[in-house]
């Protein structure tokens, strides 16, 4: 039922990422190498947002909605929020006014202060566009509207349950590794665009490579 064969590869990722969040749940105390491991995996859980976001893995749309939800309490924020900040946004404006995600927002400044409060910056002014998207979407289709709040709901009910049985774990295994992999693709974004030619129709980005 997969489209792509390929997609075995984010299928074991799936697996190995919920099994350090076992693993390390499961431990009586803190260990750093099941915790580094899970913050690292966290960062392939940004990038298979990302990918995600562009290219549903599976056939059947139960299986998609599924995946959805587990990329959504991996990622530590609502699939959906792709849609208006970067599909129909940042694919568009490639780093010039009005992306939602300028890299020279308050300066043209390139250094490890814009680099580590670009982040936090570009998610706060992500959240507007997110929210009048979800009114555009209440007022042309209810019924995607309730799946883009469930959404959010199975958001808060993995967290809170988390936090119900173990806040300090859940805190540590859950929302550490959320921030990391909600932090880390917006770095991405801006090693990918700070400081290149925005108004090129070739190097708005950086490529990686290797």
């Amino acid at each position: 039922m997969l489209k792509n064969k390929a997609d075995i590869r984010a299928l074991v990722f799936m697996v190995i990422i919920t099994g350090l969040l076992v693993l390390n749940w499961s431990q009586p105390h803190l260990s750093w190498p099941l915790f580094l491991a899970a913050n690292w995996m966290a960062i392939s859980v940004a990038v298979m947002a990302h990918n995600y976001n562009h290219a549903k893995m599976w056939r059947n749309d139960t299986l998609n909605a599924l995946t959805d939800y587990w990329i959504t309490c991996f990622y530590g924020y609502p699939t959906f929020a792709w849609i208006p900040t970067h599909n129909t946004n940042h694919h568009k404006h490639n780093n010039r006014v009005p992306d939602y995600t300028i890299t020279y927002r308050f300066t043209e400044a390139n250094n490890l202060l814009t680099a580590v409060t670009y982040p936090t910056i570009s998610g706060y002014y992500q959240q507007e566009p997110n929210r009048r998207f979800l009114r555009e979407t209440y007022r042309k289709n209810k019924k995607r509207f309730c799946y883009y709040i469930s959404q959010f709901a199975v958001l808060l009910t993995f967290i809170g349950v988390g936090l119900a049985i173990d806040w300090k774990k859940a805190l540590l295994y859950i929302v550490v590794p959320q921030q990391v992999a909600l932090f880390m693709v917006l770095l991405f974004n801006y090693v990918q665009h700070v400081h290149a030619d925005e108004e090129s129709p070739t190097n708005h980005s950086r490529n990686f490579t290797g």
